[in-house]
């Protein structure tokens, strides 16, 4: 005869258990806290103010007897709060952490990426990374076991171990290994004081309330000042180098860089319907009701050239509205073209639109993730990244003979200088140059770019004719528009003289 099979014990059944030798503690308000367990856990039930509650005790007695004498305490004082009631309140209970480093930069990381987004969390990221590094080290962690042990003393031996540390260039394994930068050594420190002042918040609290920073002013060190004296580092007579050394492509997506102070994230984002063609002027700022951004969230606009008007028309290649600069291949395949052609601004936005709301919510949490997705969109239509334009002006400047030292970026501050130089003044040049017109004057006073920088035109006038010279040896005529008053409304008008 075939024996019966024993029935299944269900795991997630709720028994009846002992925790310190009773089922049941009494409490001085009256409330009985009864202890159950259920799938491998004790779990202490009882009613409070009419509502009844159950907290978990933890996985072992050794575990749950602490947090039992804890909530008979709260419940003894008054202060004890139902976890289905915890997750509104908006300051975390106080509790004493054991945190390693390792836990609270995963906490920190966390809370930045939901915060700041994907972008920053990264950054930081790769800052602790060497902080890990160290304090995982068997010797250090046996000294300093918890993040709460970080003291001045850990710091100093930090300091030293990442002076000494050899890394490679962007992390990659066969590079050659150098020292770190001093810079670099100051941004792992002020991260690392930035994760704790984090910890120490009173709506976080995962670190002792009487605990004090370590990290202090004198550790981390004074940034390298920029001599106020220093010259131009690609002054008007290198960019006019480089104009000669621009081919075709180069010469209509990236002289503007040349000649405006530009951010290689704003240059590269640019639509075709951000440019006025007949006010001749660049518009930059927010769009997408909010989603995309400058990095100071301010709006400008800037007066453009005629002559970079006649190059970004070959840009536009007669397309209404999208992206108006474009990487090399998407100019060169011809189906690219109706990919990144849209009939109006309005259209573009309902692309972005439907982009945006096919995104998985783990993906954008921020508004930062927001502008990142719509940047990638605009990739993957045939733009530009902001990527895209730094090799492509290093490829320029290899070809020019710029000494070692001299990177893309630079181009921005050498524009700025000589616009400074040309006579356009301070509340001018920072609304021009992007930054925040944080200054009382600007509360009395309205700015007007326009007549600076046209002057700035004039004073940059030997650029402006090397890129007009360089387009005709390439076989590009373009009319000779140098006044600022010339009708330029018309795009696409660029005649060619050789295919």
């Amino acid at each position: 005869m075939q024996k019966a099979n024993p029935p299944k014990i269900d795991s997630r059944r709720m028994v009846r258990s002992t925790l310190l030798g009773q089922h049941s503690h009494p409490t001085s308000i009256g409330t009985q806290v009864h202890i159950y367990e259920r799938d491998g856990a004790l779990i202490a039930r009882g009613c409070y103010q009419g509502k009844p509650f159950g907290v978990t005790l933890g996985k072992s007695p050794v575990d749950a007897q602490p947090r039992l004498c804890q909530l008979v305490a709260e419940l003894d004082n008054g202060s004890f709060v139902p976890p289905s009631d915890r997750r509104h309140r908006r300051l975390r209970k106080p509790t004493r952490s054991k945190l390693t480093a390792r836990q609270l930069f995963d906490d920190f990381l966390d809370d930045r990426r939901k915060h700041c987004g994907r972008k920053t969390a990264d950054t930081y990221l790769t800052r602790l990374m060497p902080i890990l590094d160290f304090l995982e080290q068997p010797r250090n962690r046996k000294r300093w076991p918890l993040a709460e042990d970080i003291d001045r003393t850990c710091l100093l031996e930090l300091r030293a171990y990442l002076i000494t540390r050899e890394v490679t260039r962007n992390g990659r394994a066969g590079a050659a290994p150098k020292p770190m930068s001093p810079r670099q050594i100051q941004n792992c420190l002020e991260t690392l004081r930035t994760a704790i002042n984090w910890a120490l918040r009173a709506d976080v609290r995962k670190l002792p309330v009487d605990l004090r920073n370590p990290v202090s002013q004198d550790l981390i060190g004074q940034p390298i000042q920029k001599d106020p004296l220093r010259k131009a580092a690609v002054p008007l007579e290198v960019r006019i180098r480089i104009a000669q050394q621009m081919d075709l492509w180069e010469l209509t997506h990236l002289s503007a860089l040349l000649i405006l102070p530009l951010r290689h994230d704003d240059h590269s984002g640019a639509l075709i319907s951000d440019v006025d063609w007949t006010a001749k002027t660049l518009s930059i700022g927010t769009r997408f009701d909010g989603s995309d951004f400058t990095k100071a969230r301010v709006s400008y606009s800037i007066p453009i050239h005629p002559l970079l008007l006649q190059l970004w028309s070959i840009c536009a290649d007669r397309r209404p509205d999208g992206v108006l600069f474009r990487t090399p291949k998407s100019c060169r395949k011809p189906t690219t073209k109706d990919r990144t052609k849209f009939s109006s601004r309005r259209e573009v936005e309902v692309h972005v639109a439907a982009v945006l709301q096919s995104c998985n919510a783990d993906d954008v949490q921020t508004e930062y993730d927001r502008k990142g997705v719509i940047r990638k969109c605009f990739t993957k239509i045939g733009g530009m990244s902001p990527s895209d334009v730094g090799r492509a002006l290093t490829r320029l400047f290899n070809r020019a003979s710029l000494p070692d030292g001299i990177y893309p970026y630079q181009l921005k501050g050498s524009t700025s200088q000589s616009m400074r130089e040309s006579g356009v003044p301070h509340l001018e040049l920072r609304y021009l140059t992007g930054h925040a017109v944080n200054d009382i004057m600007s509360e009395y006073v309205g700015l007007n770019p326009e007549p600076h920088m046209a002057r700035y035109y004039e004073s940059v006038m030997p650029l402006l004719n090397a890129i007009r010279d360089r387009a005709k040896s390439l076989g590009l005529f373009l009319d000779d528009h140098d006044r600022n008053d010339a009708d330029v409304s018309a795009p696409n008008s660029v005649r060619r003289t050789v295919s």
